[in-house]
Order: structure tokens, then sequence, then C-alpha cells
């Protein structure tokens, strides 16, 4: 079942990021220490996406962007889903992961090109863009239409098949 709108603002709100050294290739770039158990990883935030440091601040607006859109999977914790998505003005795709049940606190990574998942998430954010009205885009993500069609634009290109 969906959540209600009124359950997407309190997530929205409550919401956090915590990175995750196994999904980055300079894990201290970012104040994480390296994993040495970890091989290699196919979906590295700075070596794939070119997710920077710089851009962490960017994070909680990602968030919001992808609840509001409804870009949600399976519910854990009360109103915590297990897997939330979202889509970067760079048409990347990145996937958050609960980390922390309870406390809405997710680790994230982008989806390669060639996965699955990225065309559903795609469909739902082009949904979202286009059948919600321009108020509501701007209240939940301050984003315009334009925006968001730049937004999916992007992304249709970075996963075009």
């Amino acid at each position: 079942m969906p959540l209600l709108a009124e359950d997407l603002a309190r997530l929205a709100e409550r919401v956090d990021y915590e990175p995750y050294a196994k999904h980055k290739l300079h894990p201290r770039a970012f104040g994480l220490d390296p994993i040495p158990t970890v091989s290699d990883d196919p979906t590295y935030c700075d070596g794939h996406a070119q997710f920077e440091p710089k851009d962490m601040r960017r994070i909680p607006s990602l968030l919001r962007r992808g609840i509001f859109a409804g870009l949600i999977g399976h519910h854990g914790a009360p109103h915590d889903p297990r897997t939330l998505w979202t889509i970067d003005a760079t048409g990347w795709v990145f996937e958050g992961r609960i980390t922390h049940p309870g406390r809405a606190i997710y680790h994230g990574y982008p989806l390669l090109p060639g996965d699955a998942m990225a065309a559903k998430v795609i469909g739902r954010f082009e949904r979202w863009v286009y059948e919600t009205s321009r108020e509501d885009l701007y209240t939940c993500d301050r984003m315009t239409r334009d925006e968001g069609i730049a937004i999916l634009s992007a992304a249709q290109e970075r996963y075009k098949p």
C-alpha cells in the first residue's frame, strides 16, 4: 500500500543519510575508514557517478525529491521504506538502503546503466513530474517543472538502452 501524502511528508522530515565506505572509491575523502575485507564494488559514488564530498550537502534535497516523487520500495520499520531512490540533476539514479531501521537513516549508491531498476525509477519520476501541479513540485522539492523535465531527460539519456 502506498504511503499517504502526510506519511511522505513525515518521512521527508526525518530522513537522513549516513555514508558507507563500501560504496566509496576514496572513502577517506568522505571521512570514512576503508573496509579492507570488501572487494571492488561496481557502485562507487565517487568513481562511477563522480559524486564528491562537496556534493554531500545536496543529499537531503535528493532524499526529499525521491520521497515526494514516490520513489519508494517496500516498507520496513513503521513508515521507513527499506529502499528508496532519487534522481540527481546529473541523470544518475541513486538507490538508498535503510541503514538504521526505525530511524530513517540510509546509505546509498548509484545504479549503473543497464540496471533494470533504473527504468522503473525513471518511469515513476516521469509520472510525478508531469502529473504533479507546478505548485506541489515547488513545495515538495523547490523544483520547477522545467527543472524536473531536465532531470528526467538527463536520466533517460544516461540510462537509455
